[in-house]
């Protein structure tokens, strides 16, 4: 972080650098941060492109067409196994 800091100081007017560091950030769990890090990179590029990059990146196992992601899938499954066995049932044997 150190080392994108140090580019940021070089080149303040990057939103790009600001977008990497809003995601490190953000997987390190410093939401508050990372939020002022996002939040500047999209006042340096105001026509959203920056918004757009950091949502495709984050979000992208969300984004299907006419279904959900295996991820999606998965946890449903999880969670239907939970009401199933709270009902005496088991719909996923193994766990």
């Amino acid at each position: 972080m150190a080392k994108l800091d140090s580019k940021i100081g070089e080149n303040p007017l990057s939103a790009p650098l600001y977008l990497q560091a809003a995601e490190i950030l953000d997987t390190l769990g410093f939401f508050q941060k990372a939020y002022t890090y996002l939040a500047k990179a999209e006042a340096l590029d105001p026509n959203g492109a920056v918004l757009a990059e950091f949502s495709r990146r984050r979000y992208y196992h969300h984004e299907h067409e006419g279904g959900c992601s295996l991820c999606d899938f998965l946890c449903g499954m999880c969670v239907l196994d939970s009401c199933c066995e709270c009902m005496g049932g088991d719909l996923i044997e193994c766990c």
